[in-house]
């Protein structure tokens, strides 16, 4: 090891020395957080969190990212082999979050889901995934990569919009939302179309209602930005594809439009490529591809499209992080 990788190392290992900051950082391998929520699940005043979170940030062990007014930091995934070693030293020697830090964990992680939910719930009737600024030009670019053989998995679907095309493309359709009501516009939609071998499913992106390997492929349009912790919706999308299963993936890319948080209940203002091929990877996908996507108009986000393959051989993802 050189003389300045052991010197980084020596300052990694002393800002992790304090247990207020060794906790701070098992919980942030888990997730993403702003100052706000930290502070919720540990307990601590916003000081103790602020001052903990920078001496991890000088030390280069944390990756901060700005989310319109927010800022949310993370363990840093783009560290060197060394330092990832780290990762796994936190794990066995920081003390476990414990019943009441998990449940305050939880809670954090179910708000975030309430919100998007609560959202799509009020306003069924009303929307459609044609009013998602940039959503149908990643569509077609999506749907021709659908395959023609076994069972596709409409994550997300909505009033079930694209459901009628899905069908003349897809063997068998499996549509999953997370609103009941949702649900119930697929389904009349789908009825009203005369398609009748579609499985609806009720379920979200970090616990979806499929068995581990049941499908053929995911696609999941515009729906990523919404997860509560991204990185765990992608490894659930892996545990639910076969080996050689495919990944057909659209979003937004960063931006600045912070009202959208508001008005349609976005978790995340769009992702990097960046991240998004390191969520790929971690899950144990491969074969990635990535497009970006201009804006359809002037002022609306620019979008990417991404397909990955899972690779033979790698087991289910573990969706959720073990913190005990």
């Amino acid at each position: 090891m050189a003389v300045n990788e052991e010197q980084s190392a020596s300052s990694q290992l002393k800002a992790l020395g304090d247990p207020a900051r060794l906790q701070l950082a098992r919980l942030l391998i888990a997730g993403s957080f702003n100052v706000s929520e930290l502070i919720r699940v540990l307990g601590a005043g916003q000081s103790t969190v602020s001052r903990n979170l920078r001496i991890l940030m000088d030390a280069g062990l944390l990756a901060s990212r700005r989310e319109g007014r927010l800022i949310y930091y993370a363990w840093r995934t783009d560290l060197s082999d060394s330092a990832l070693d780290l990762q796994l030293w936190v794990a066995a020697h920081s003390p476990s979050l414990g019943a009441e830090l998990a449940r305050r964990l939880h809670e954090v992680w179910d708000e975030r889901r309430a919100r998007s939910t609560s959202f799509f719930g009020d306003r069924a009737r009303e929307h459609d995934r044609d009013a998602w600024l940039g959503s149908a030009d990643c569509l077609p670019r999506l749907l021709e990569q659908v395959p023609g053989q076994g069972i596709v998995v409409d994550l997300g679907t909505g009033t079930g919009r694209i459901l009628p095309e899905l069908s003349r493309l897809a063997e068998r359709i499996i549509a999953v939302d997370a609103s009941p009501t949702m649900l119930e516009q697929a389904r009349r939609r789908a009825g009203a179309s005369g398609i009748a071998d579609i499985d609806f499913r009720l379920g979200d992106l970090a616990h979806l209602p499929l068995q581990d390997g049941e499908v053929d492929a995911v696609l999941a349009n515009m729906v990523l930005h919404h997860a509560p912790e991204p990185a765990q919706a992608v490894a659930e999308i892996h545990r639910v594809l076969r080996p050689g299963g495919r990944l057909l993936l659209g979003d937004f890319l960063p931006h600045d439009e912070e009202w959208m948080r508001d008005r349609f209940a976005d978790q995340w203002l769009g992702f990097s490529t960046s991240d998004i091929s390191h969520w790929l990877g971690e899950a144990g996908f491969a074969d990635l591809s990535i497009e970006s996507i201009p804006p359809p108009q002037q002022g609306a986000p620019a979008a990417f499209v991404a397909s990955a393959i899972r690779a033979i051989g790698t087991g289910p993802s573990p969706s959720t992080p073990n913190l005990s």
